[in-house]
């Protein structure tokens, strides 16, 4: 690190206009950049500066996970628990996930920042608009470089796919998801005309079931003895004339907010608000709460509170909403049991409290491929990937039934059932995404694992070396190349496609599905869904190692190819030029698979027989 004597330092991100970097400004100053695009314009230009990276340290890489893990439950301190109370439920508890999810980048930050000043305690600072409040907790004399748009956390994926159909072909719209919420609300209103009246059956309650990636179990449902409540939080019950027939067929009661809001309920969540306004007092007054939000012995409560108190105004407000919404859905129904996909989203995890207070079986369905080694248990649980809250965890196959309770978890508990929403893979239902399989997919989920260092540039560069490298080799076969990122964590691919090769194509929504059935090999990073997905459409599998934590989930010998990227290009030469090694693999994934999944093509069906006897 350079010891020099600077006049200034600059704290340059994503958010500044790189023409206010004036030569005035630039003379005898340290320039230090935060963020991977702000790196790379820099670097372009030629403009020399430093990575806010390399201020951090090893102590702080290996412990900021747990230490973000303990701040994120911060509504279990004894004197902020009675505060942030609601009808008997903490509303903290609703979204620590997302908390932790900020906390990251935002010590992430205070660290860099706390370090540098300390190496430059007498220089002034001139800092971006998002890096301010930090670095005026630190220093008086700072500078703000320009006012400037707030750039997006690394872990907000705010955006939501609405997938709709062109002809053939499947596509979708993005938008912002406060858009999204207005447009549902508008379509619940028209759905209400068609709901179904309450019969005398047991009932039910399914919790964002999409009828588009759970179709073969809505048409099922018809031959059960049960009665289905159909509640969506997340997306519309249907959204084009297939959902609707699909909703339509299996007979399910349709409810959500507009079918369940009424006045007194409005009233309550108007005068919520006013509580939500007590409830931030009290936890600003709260000398407990200061002191619990620190790092290294440095409290970061003034700096941090304002971000806080607006995710809790949002989150407490949403929460309370739910809360009421839902206290009068199990008003109106006598359940037999509810079916979520998570443990840990607000509304699903809302339910589950409700649902056991009135003593309401819980029944939780496996929704992607979860490892479970040592390496990465920790945080598989705190993800709740490993269930607390549920009375029936239904697994995929004999392969989860045994990662799961070699970990400790009851096997009289877990029901293997299949994967619903992959009985349209085995049913052969899965259409083309186009008529060529002269391209091979690359799947990638680059950030699988929220952690801080997903987040620093030299992951980011590393990134851009992988996508490099599987380019090169698959151009050394004169194949194209289709990258896929996760739907919801689309992290720039775009942009580093576009400089590498315009011919890319990156395809950011819809199913995934066609693209496997298309494709002639799929390459994925780590451990993915999407490896399973393509064993079952008999695609080659390769698995990129980015993180070596998930090394031991291919130990079993039957699992796919496993590769550093320095031996990519020649693992994948061997599947496409060496028919006897290819087809070995393919066998192997076979067995592989009839591990994973069970009931394959029927898994719909054996979960409504499961709900018959409960």
């Amino acid at each position: 690190m350079d010891m020099k004597n600077w006049d200034s330092i600059i704290l340059f991100d994503s958010s500044c206009n790189i023409n206010d970097l004036t030569s005035d400004k630039i003379e005898n100053s340290l320039i230090i950049t935060f963020d991977y695009n702000s790196h790379k314009n820099l670097e372009k230009l030629g403009i020399n500066h430093v990575i806010s990276d390399s201020y951090l340290d090893q102590h702080f890489l290996s412990s900021i996970g747990k230490i973000c893990y303990g701040l994120s439950q911060w509504y279990t301190q004894k004197s902020i628990e009675k505060i942030v109370e609601y009808d008997g439920l903490n509303l903290g508890e609703f979204f620590y996930v997302e908390l932790y999810e900020l906390l990251i980048p935002f010590l992430k930050k205070f660290f860099e920042i706390s370090k540098i000043f300390e190496k430059n305690s007498e220089s002034s600072f001139i800092v971006s608009h998002n890096l301010y409040d930090i670095t005026h907790s630190f220093s008086t004399n700072v500078k703000i470089l320009q006012k400037a748009r707030t750039t997006k956390s690394e872990f907000d994926y705010s955006h939501i796919d609405i997938p709709f159909k062109l002809g053939s072909k499947n596509s979708h719209i993005r938008i912002s998801k406060s858009k999204y919420l207005k447009l549902l609300n508008i379509s619940e209103k028209f759905l209400n005309l068609t709901t179904k009246k309450q019969s005398h059956k047991p009932v039910i309650l399914l919790s964002d079931f999409s009828a588009q990636y759970h179709k073969e179990f809505f048409l099922s449902i018809p031959q059960s003895k049960n009665t289905f409540v159909k509640f969506d939080r997340m997306s519309p019950s249907f959204w084009n004339y297939d959902t609707y027939s699909t909703v339509k067929k299996s007979g399910c009661i349709i409810e959500n907010f507009s079918s369940l809001i009424d006045d007194n309920m409005k009233k309550s969540i108007t005068n919520s608000k006013m509580l939500i306004n007590e409830k931030l007092d009290l936890l600003d007054n709260s000398d407990e709460i200061r002191q619990f939000f620190s790092l290294n012995e440095i409290s970061f409560w003034n700096t941090f509170k304002k971000t806080f108190f607006e995710l809790l105004r949002n989150k407490f407000l949403e929460a309370i909403t739910e809360i009421e919404i839902l206290k009068k859905l199990f008003s109106k129904y006598k359940f037999l049991c509810v079916l979520v996909h998570t443990e840990t989203r607000l509304h699903d995890l809302i339910m589950i409290k409700l649902a056991k207070r009135q003593n309401i079986s819980i029944i939780l369905l496996k929704h992607g491929l979860t490892p479970l080694n040592k390496n990465i248990l920790e945080i598989q649980k705190f993800y709740a990937c490993f269930p607390v809250h549920s009375s029936k965890f239904l697994v995929w196959g004999d392969i989860d039934m045994k990662s799961y309770t070699e970990n400790g978890f009851p096997d009289s508990k877990i029901e293997v059932l299949g994967v619903p929403f992959y009985d349209k893979i085995f049913q052969n239902k899965i259409p083309s995404y186009t008529e060529s399989d002269n391209f091979i997919l690359f799947a990638t989920d680059f950030k699988a694992l929220h952690t801080i260092e997903s987040i620093t540039v030299e992951s980011m560069k590393k990134y851009e070396m992988i996508i490099n490298s599987v380019y090169n080799a698959v151009m050394k076969h004169s194949k194209k190349l289709v990258i896929r990122p996760h739907p919801q964590k689309d992290i720039g691919e775009k942009q580093i496609a576009k400089e590498l090769d315009p011919k890319i194509k990156v395809v950011t929504g819809g199913s995934i599905l066609p693209l496997i059935k298309s494709s002639s090999l799929v390459v994925v990073t780590d451990a993915s869904s999407v490896m399973v997905e393509a064993m079952a459409l008999n695609k080659p599998v390769i698995s990129l190692r980015v993180v070596p934590d998930y090394d031991d989930e291919f130990c079993n010998p039957n699992a796919c190819l496993r590769t550093s990227i320095e031996d990519f290009e020649n693992n994948l030469s061997k599947i496409l030029e060496n028919d006897q090694f290819r087809n070995l693999l393919l066998k192997r994934q076979k067995i592989f698979l009839d591990e994973s999944v069970a009931n394959q093509g029927s898994a719909s069906i054996n979960l409504i027989k499961f709900l018959d006897n409960l």
